[in-house]
């Protein structure tokens, strides 16, 4: 049974995303996202519980699929937002570098 509430609350594409953009968020950013985000990744199984206690307290809080699947979307497009940014910075600071480099020329 508890396969397929998760498979109702997201689409495997959707967990996917989720996964992927948490396994490349940096070291400390991931900590927050899995810390305040923590009884939503357990309850769609992105995340093991730390004991069955809370794993049983996480299903009952996301028991909803219509509001976990709210709160896992906004968590992708976070997630998908602080992507972007830290890539437009990365390229932002690598073009004002070059632009340096060559105006000292």
């Amino acid at each position: 049974m508890e396969i397929m509430v998760r498979s109702l609350v997201l689409g495997t594409s959707d967990r996917d995303r989720l996964a992927s953009l948490l396994a490349s968020a940096p070291a400390s950013r991931r900590w927050a996202v899995e810390h305040r985000n923590a009884p939503l990744l357990c309850a769609l199984g992105i995340l093991d519980a730390p004991d069955v206690d809370y794993a049983h307290a996480a299903q009952r809080r996301f028991a909803d699929p219509s509001k976990a699947r709210g709160r896992a979307l906004a968590l992708i497009e976070e997630l998908d937002r602080d992507d972007r940014v830290e890539r437009y910075e990365l390229w932002r600071n690598t073009r004002r570098r070059r632009w340096a480099a060559v105006r000292r020329r």
